[in-house]
């Protein structure tokens, strides 16, 4: 498995955070999909102050629960979660640990499941990249 199947959504926010301070004044929303933690809680707060933030994860996608907590990486705001009946949860703040939100849904590694990270996200299944 290759890992530049996981940067993507790493690499929104952190253009997020970019564009939001080379262009002054600019409203952005970034919607990524399976992201994992980016930087640490003073990156995620730069990034909550100057964009509007949606992260989508699906069923047991390990990807977002990587890297692990104790390694100072967090998530930015506006979690929404995929059960496995296909509802969708909004998880509001940065590292819910509701049940049915990714830190509760899954909450190691093993108990995560690979193929979840390609979706489908509302019926769309998102391919190899």
């Amino acid at each position: 498995m290759a890992t530049h199947r996981f940067i993507g959504g790493a690499i929104a926010i952190i253009a997020t955070v970019y564009l939001s301070i080379q262009i002054p004044g600019v409203s952005l929303r970034t919607i990524t999909y399976g992201s994992p933690r980016v930087g640490n809680q003073a990156f995620v707060d730069l990034v909550n102050e100057r964009a509007v933030m949606n992260r989508i994860d699906n069923k047991n996608d390990p990807v977002p629960i990587l890297p692990p907590r104790f390694l100072n990486f967090t998530h930015t705001e506006g979690e929404i979660h995929i059960v496995n009946s296909d509802a969708w949860v909004s998880c509001p703040g940065q590292e819910n640990s509701n049940s049915q939100c990714t830190n509760g849904y899954v909450p190691n590694i093993l108990a995560g499941e690979v193929g979840d990270h390609q979706g489908p996200y509302d019926g769309v299944a998102l391919g190899p990249c």
